[in-house]
């Protein structure tokens, strides 16, 4: 392993954490060869300098953040490679707050629209269902105004 890949790797997580698959991405990008990317990585992986739970705990933080829910940040970081465990885990360590992040989101974007028709009723529920919320937290957080029978 040469110093260059070396300082190259810490280099990028100077800026900010990365998963294993996303910093070899970028190390492949940068000219590196996968004989040289992987017991580098192991070797950050064992100094502490890459630590995969952190980076979720941090991506979390950053897309609840940005108005998402816990479906789509979990299909976001298995597709950046990490463990479906791993993401479980934090996930369920923020499980109290996501109710009030999708409150927030709703009352932002609806502010004072009630439901008060199927189609309004759904155009709502779609809307948080595309930011990842689920079907419990959307149903707690909207308030059916409408008459039910014709559904």
């Amino acid at each position: 392993m040469t110093k260059e890949i070396r300082n190259a790797a810490l280099r990028y997580l100077q800026m900010r954490d990365y998963s294993k698959m996303s910093l070899a991405l970028k190390l492949r990008q940068k000219g590196f060869v996968l004989d040289e990317i992987t017991p580098l990585l192991e070797q950050l992986v064992e100094d502490g300098l890459l630590n995969e739970e952190r980076f979720v705990e941090n991506y979390i933080h950053y897309r609840r953040g940005r108005g998402f829910g816990p479906e789509r940040i979990a299909l976001e970081l298995k597709a950046q490679g990490i463990d479906k465990v791993c993401i479980a885990a934090q996930l369920d360590m923020a499980d109290n707050t996501w109710l009030d992040s999708a409150r927030r989101i709703w009352e932002k974007q609806f502010k004072n629209v009630k439901a008060q028709d199927f189609t309004s009723y759904m155009k709502q529920c779609q809307f948080l269902q595309r930011k990842g919320f689920t079907r419990e937290q959307i149903d707690a957080v909207i308030p059916r105004h409408f008459n039910t029978e014709f559904i």
